[in-house]
């Protein structure tokens, strides 16, 4: 069993300019919170596919709490034209099923340029590893001063 890394609260830029093991990103997140912070949008993935009951949809989703219809439509087409996939709507959460996810810093970067310019809001990214050495977080160029400690955790394969 490996640890898990959570770093958070990162920019674009930063994780853009990020060179790690792409193999061990679990997990990544982009939150995009508009207006007053009422308002968000978060673009996320997981390596072994997003929880919907008690099945595993695997591609790229999103969450959306006080958007409105225009702006989901609009984040919807945006996953697609980039990763494909069919949408499906679980409750606050759009599923691309069968899409392509990115996991390289430069596509999760580019991503949370594009969510950025077209939400008008500054993305906040979490990316999540599993089992990267101290020599390995550090040649990656991952802050440590955005390293989230996470509790009690030695993986067991989710994620």
């Amino acid at each position: 069993m490996a640890d898990r890394q959570r770093y958070w609260k990162l920019g674009a830029e930063e994780v853009g300019g990020l060179g790690y093991n792409e193999a061990r990103l679990l997990n990544w997140d982009i939150r995009c919170s508009m207006g007053d912070g009422s308002a968000l949008v978060g673009v996320f993935a997981y390596r072994h596919g997003t929880p919907v009951g008690y099945d595993s949809v695997r591609g790229v989703s999103y969450y959306h709490n006080h958007a409105g219809e225009d702006t989901r439509k609009r984040v919807t087409s945006e996953l697609r034209s980039r990763y494909g996939g069919r949408p499906e709507e679980h409750s606050e959460r759009v599923i691309l099923r069968g899409s392509e996810v990115p996991y390289s810093g430069a596509e999760i970067s580019s991503l949370a340029r594009a969510l950025e310019s077209m939400l008008g809001a500054e993305a906040a990214i979490t990316l999540e590893f599993e089992g990267l050495t101290q020599d390995e977080q550090e040649a990656a160029g991952l802050p440590p001063s955005k390293l989230l400690p996470i509790v009690g955790t030695r993986s067991r394969g989710g994620g």
